[in-house]
């Protein structure tokens, strides 16, 4: 959706700045305290059930159902999970490496990513402002880490 008037402007940005702000405090918990302590495997499994249960409640609570879909989306929503399940796996892995920066940084661009890929592969249709933001976004990523030079 793109924004029609100033306010909408400024709720969407301010939603976009809380949700930058969760997601750094989520690399740096997950980097530096959790992973360390609990493990990556166990982290990400105590992040899936607690996520399912609070769903489930939720749908609980508004009395909507929640079923897997039919057919051949059931099993393409099912490896999603489980690719998704195992790159945060390895992320974390790679967070216990003390590699906490550029796995975030990685980490990061998954969004991105994944609308681009949804665009290329899928034919979804993304607004001018949404690939504006992600040019933006991949220019700010690329340029604020340090180029590697060979020895």
């Amino acid at each position: 959706m793109i924004p029609q008037r100033g306010n909408e402007v400024v709720r969407e940005s301010a939603g976009a700045v809380f949700a930058s702000v969760g997601f750094a405090l989520l690399f740096w918990l997950l980097g530096i305290r959790i992973v360390p302590r609990v493990g990556a495997v166990q982290t990400v499994w105590t992040i899936r059930l607690t996520s399912t249960l609070l769903m489930a409640a939720a749908s609980f609570i508004v009395k909507q159902p929640v079923n897997l879909p039919r057919g051949e989306v059931r099993w393409m929503v099912l490896s999603m999970g489980a690719f998704d399940t195992g790159a945060f796996v390895l992320s974390n892995l790679g967070m216990k490496m003390e590699q906490v920066a550029v796995i975030s940084v990685l980490g990061s661009l998954y969004g991105a990513v994944t609308v681009g890929l949804a665009a290329i592969f899928l034919r979804e249709h993304v607004f001018a402002l949404a690939v504006d933001g992600h040019r933006h976004y991949f220019r700010g990523n690329l340029s604020d880490q340090p180029i590697a030079t060979l020895p």
